[in-house]
């Protein structure tokens, strides 16, 4: 009876020893998604909630001095929001004296993507707000000729095209793939 009582405690002492090594061998989601994002160009804010990658090197406070001087230029970002798996584009640009600003944000555990332009046209502005169905939008405004909206829309579906190929850059790492993939079935079963 004793040599049974030994045993199975080597067994859970073994179990137990194996279990903590893995536990502690493996990468946090934390620490997957940290080296992915750095990666890419990628920093993090104070809060350690937000990553962010300035794609053309300029600031916003560039951004809005230039274009408050009449020069045309534009400013994009990508942000990673760590706890609500969002990828967001926001872009701006200044070009002869209107403006074209759009955020898309894809959220990488549902695969949801939306987006909201505001485009100013002949000292007005334009809206134009939806939802990525199936790699295409439904794009309009009644207040546009179809030429306008047309152009309009090409703008936003070329933004949505740079927040596909920025997403596939992280998903390319299988670590960071599968992370995504294990959030999105937590998902579903919840």
């Amino acid at each position: 009876m004793k040599r049974y009582i030994v045993l199975i405690v080597i067994i859970v002492i073994f179990l137990l020893v194996t279990l903590g090594l893995s536990i502690l061998s493996g990468k946090s989601n934390s620490k997957i998604m940290e080296e992915v994002l750095t990666s890419n160009s990628y920093t993090i804010n104070s809060d350690k909630k937000i990553y962010k990658k300035i794609v053309n090197g300029n600031s916003l406070d560039d951004f809005y001095s230039n274009s408050s001087n009449k020069v045309n230029n534009k400013y994009e970002e990508y942000t990673f929001n760590t706890y609500s798996y969002d990828l967001v584009l926001f872009s701006i640009n200044y070009y002869n004296n209107n403006y074209y600003t759009c955020t898309i944000t894809n959220n990488l555990q549902t695969e949801n993507t939306n987006y909201s332009c505001e485009f100013t046209y002949k000292n007005n502005s334009y809206i134009f707000n939806g939802e990525v169905d199936n790699n295409s939008i439904n794009c309009s405004h009644n207040k546009l000729s179809q030429k306008v909206v047309d152009n309009y829309c090409n703008y936003i579906g070329n933004r949505i095209d740079d927040l596909n190929i920025e997403k596939n850059k992280l998903i390319s790492n299988e670590e960071f793939y599968k992370l995504m993939k294990k959030q999105k079935q937590e998902i579903k079963e919840g």
